[in-house]
């Protein structure tokens, strides 16, 4: 839930294509290899460079993060428990 929190309130993120974070982020987070330090620094430097992007990043990621609820995580766990 970091993530989504992060965009929920403003602020760029840039996750790890080595987990689910991908489907968590969508489109609107920079997806780099952990593996490879010049992937993270390209992120970084275009997140902290561009004023554009970083605002192209904040508006998707203020949507994304509207998808994302714990009401909504709550709900579906107990439909998950009582379909068992």
């Amino acid at each position: 839930m970091q993530p989504v929190e992060a965009m929920a309130c403003g602020v760029p993120v840039i996750a790890s294509d080595k987990s689910s974070l991908q489907e968590v982020v969508g489109k609107a987070a920079k997806i780099v290899n952990p593996d490879i330090p010049v992937d993270i620094t390209k992120a970084l430097t275009q997140v902290l460079t561009s004023s554009k992007e970083r605002t192209k990043m904040v508006r998707a990621g203020l949507a994304q993060a509207k998808k994302f609820s714990w009401e909504k995580s709550a709900s579906r766990l107990v439909k998950l428990l009582r379909g068992l």
